[in-house]
């Protein structure tokens, strides 16, 4: 799901991965009783934990590769880290305590979580406490599943639209860091819309992320269309030249354990600190929050997006975009500034803070089929045309 965004195009793909575990090899301690974001009886804004139910693999286990966890950790605050290796690769899933509250929670531990971050904004704080109202089961996983078969390529023909926000107008940058002043955090909401079409070509996929400019990595989260295979939620990360030699970091498109239909509510964000990227979704209150160890090619912080796509075949060439009526975008924010374990030391901006490129996406016939419309501070709606 690379983009270049001088010419408005992009790649796309979607692989997938979904998580659960073999729990029986690993004990873990708990230290909630420790921890004051945790209530010793449960009340309606904690957070339960439950285990991991869908299977992405269930309509064709060849498609998939199938991963049990490498190891689980146990987290300084309670909880558990399970983790994967995935072609080198350490992904973990964090899962909170039992009853952990995150409106008492500091920004510090919101972040041990993958949580999304407190800001200080009045605006954006209002946006926040209706949002983490969605966090009310994590998804505790026991496999990881990866597709087969999957490549993202850089083509001439757009498939992006939506808005991009740069640090500055000149986005473009030569290099990869983890540097402060970038953007390090991106977050947003949407209600998953009613998609359509007439064969399995017929596709798309709507993600917030951080990057993906043709020269730049990209690490992303979202939910994806298939008229093939219905709904999905996964997150990805991809480094900034995927076509160099063999023993170069692959990205995956990693399928989250979570169910999603038309109407649901989607709250997503991504952030990078310190080289980690993480990545947490969620679906009508049932969430996942996952890290991934990447290397610093796969960040670039010179951009923020909030995107629909219409995603690419494995030779590269564009599916035909799912028809649907409109993705509606709230709460867009970004972070800057974060330090390596989340501290309110970063400052939460609305969307409109920066520099914006609003993208439109153009068919194969080089007509309009889907564009950005009713901007506002923290939002928009992207319509298909």
């Amino acid at each position: 799901m690379k983009k270049n965004l001088v010419v408005l195009v992009s790649s796309l793909l979607i692989l997938v991965l979904s998580t659960s575990t073999n729990l029986s090899c690993f004990a873990s301690s708990d230290d909630s009783t420790n921890n004051p974001a945790v209530d010793a009886v449960t009340n309606d804004d904690d957070i339960t934990v439950t285990d991991a139910t869908y299977d992405p693999s269930a309509a064709d286990p060849s498609q998939y590769d199938v991963y049990s966890p490498s190891s689980i950790t146990p987290l300084p605050g309670g909880g558990e880290s399970i983790n994967f290796i995935i072609n080198g690769v350490v992904n973990s899933y964090l899962v909170p305590p039992n009853n952990f509250n995150p409106k008492k929670a500091t920004n510090e531990q919101l972040a041990e979580y993958g949580l999304p971050l407190r800001p200080s904004d009045p605006a954006l704080l209002k946006d926040w406490e209706k949002e983490i109202k969605n966090f009310k089961h994590a998804v505790k996983p026991l496999r990881a599943y990866v597709k087969k078969n999957t490549v993202n390529t850089t083509a001439s023909q757009p498939n992006w639209a939506g808005i991009v926000d740069c640090i500055n107008p000149n986005h473009v940058t030569s290099g990869a860091t983890f540097s402060e002043g970038l953007f390090q955090y991106v977050s947003g909401s949407w209600t998953q819309p009613t998609m359509t079409g007439q064969s399995s070509s017929y596709q798309e996929s709507t993600w917030i992320g951080i990057g993906g400019d043709g020269k730049c990595g990209l690490i992303q989260c979202g939910t994806a269309y298939n008229f093939s295979s219905g709904y999905q939620v996964w997150y990805e990360y991809l480094p900034a030249d995927i076509s160099k030699g063999s023993g170069r970091l692959p990205f995956y498109a990693n399928s989250v354990p979570i169910s999603v239909a038309p109407g649901n509510n989607i709250q997503a964000s991504v952030s990078c600190t310190g080289g980690n990227a993480t990545y947490t979704i969620s679906v009508n209150g049932q969430y996942a929050s996952a890290v991934a160890y990447i290397s610093a090619d796969c960040y670039y912080g010179g951009t923020a997006e909030w995107i629909v796509e219409r995603p690419s075949d494995i030779y590269g060439n564009y599916n035909t975009l799912a028809s649907f009526n409109k993705v509606d975008f709230t709460g867009c924010s970004t972070y800057t500034n974060l330090t390596s374990n989340g501290s309110s030391t970063g400052v939460a901006f609305p969307m409109n803070a920066y520099s914006e490129i609003q993208i439109s996406m153009y068919g194969d016939d080089l007509k309009t089929v889907a564009y950005p419309s009713n901007i506002t501070a923290n939002g928009f709606s992207v319509i298909h045309g």
